[in-house]
């Protein structure tokens, strides 16, 4: 999930995405985005989770002020673990 939050939001939206067990491989890179302005946030979402973490990031008003933009992967690495498991 690529999300482009205002410096206002940045840290908000990363403690919601840092509380759910959903997210894993949070960075956060900040003013990094141009246009809107503001700060890059990246993380990996579980796909089975991801309207839940979509409608979670309405609540700090990202998308009124940023922007948020998923994309399917057929690969997940668990934090810690040894293997991969492909998804799809």
């Amino acid at each position: 999930m690529r999300i482009v939050a205002p410096a206002d939001r940045s840290t908000t939206v990363a403690d919601l995405l840092l509380a759910d067990p959903a997210a894993a491989h949070l960075a956060v890179s900040p003013g990094a985005a141009r246009q809107p302005f503001g700060d890059l946030i990246l993380c990996d979402v579980a796909r089975e989770s991801a309207d839940q973490v979509l409608r979670r990031l309405q609540e700090p008003g990202v998308e009124a002020r940023g922007g948020v933009s998923a994309l399917a992967y057929g690969v997940w690495h668990e934090a810690g673990g040894s293997a991969l498991r492909v998804v799809g």
